[in-house]
């Protein structure tokens, strides 16, 4: 098998963002095998779209979600280094030249990157998303315990020891964070690579945000996480995410106090309190977005707090009742 890297797209019904997509992967910096584009049942133009592309095209008739599409790829692949960019992800130059390179150097096996602070979509609730997800792996660990495959790596012989991705994801979720916990199980290293960048096309809405928050991100990672298979500690687990969970229910206690006690100033004193908790990021949407986007920043900021801690209690209450039932 080649050393060399074979770039693996997913796409569904990604005409608007494909074609620029693969512009960006064949302007690389660095040379690539080939490029395995999966489409996996679009009902729009990004077939036709793939086609005017100098890459090999796998499809389904029908949707049957990233997992499988990355796996299929997988399984045809020529390299022994394997590159995931999702389909609405435009890679930075240097970035998957930045990604591989210490998979390349034999330091880690897998290594993931980050969204820059240039979202493509300038709508609030998007800048808000795309921002805190940049601004999570820019200040995360850089030896990971989790994979993200928006813009990554691995080494096709770990991908295989591991099984690949859990083929029973029909839909976008955690697949990629279950890999990585598979990974570090194994006793595989993975490396965070925040200088490998590329700008997100995602124009979230704000209920398809809430959505995808809690059924496809907060419900599974706390399944993951109250199984045991995973502690979280270097992610939504850290005493800082804890902190700011906590300061998040006081400044809701302290506005539901302050309405009913007429003491109005306990509102603002929580809602500071929370602010100066997550000083760092709003500074980055201020940069960014200015006043506006703190504005609306700020709240959004404090609901996925809220409903994320929410989530996992729940899924942990569930646990627990069934395991009483049991008993």
């Amino acid at each position: 098998m080649d050393e060399g890297i074979s770039v693996i797209v997913p796409a569904h019904n990604a005409e608007g963002t494909i074609a620029d997509c693969l512009r960006a992967i064949l302007n690389s910096s660095v040379y690539l095998n080939e490029i395995i584009v999966f489409d996996d049942g679009s009902s729009d133009d990004t077939l036709k779209i793939i086609q005017g592309f100098p890459v090999r095209i796998l499809s389904n008739p029908l949707p049957l979600g990233p997992a499988h599409a990355r796996n299929r790829c997988v399984s045809v692949a020529k390299s022994e280094i394997l590159a995931f960019v999702d389909a609405d992800v435009i890679v930075h130059r240097d970035a998957i030249a930045t990604v591989v390179l210490p998979i390349i150097e034999r330091s880690v096996v897998a290594a993931f990157g980050s969204y820059d602070d240039r979202p493509r979509s300038n709508r609030i609730v998007a800048l808000y998303a795309n921002l805190r997800h940049h601004f999570m792996h820019q200040n995360g660990q850089s030896d990971a315990h989790t994979f993200w495959t928006g813009l990554s790596a691995i080494r096709q012989r770990a991908f295989h020891d591991v099984g690949g991705f859990d083929p029973r994801a029909c839909i976008a979720s955690v697949e990629d964070i279950e890999l990585g916990v598979r990974l570090k199980t194994a006793g595989y290293r993975i490396r965070l690579v925040p200088t490998a960048q590329g700008s997100h096309c995602k124009d979230w809405r704000l209920l398809e945000l809430w959505q995808t928050d809690i059924f496809r991100r907060a419900m599974p990672w706390s399944r993951l996480l109250v199984s045991g298979e995973t502690q979280g500690k270097p992610l939504n687990l850290s005493r800082a995410e804890r902190l700011k969970t906590i300061l998040a229910y006081v400044t809701l206690l302290s506005g539901g106090a302050g309405c009913v006690t007429g003491w109005f100033w306990v509102a603002p004193v929580g809602i500071v309190a929370f602010a100066m908790s997550n000083v760092s990021f709003l500074a980055l949407l201020y940069r960014v977005g200015g006043l506006t986007a703190v504005a609306a920043g700020l709240p959004l900021h404090l609901c996925y707090y809220v409903y994320s801690s929410a989530t996992f209690v729940l899924v942990a209450g569930q646990k627990l009742l069934r395991r009483e039932v049991r008993c």
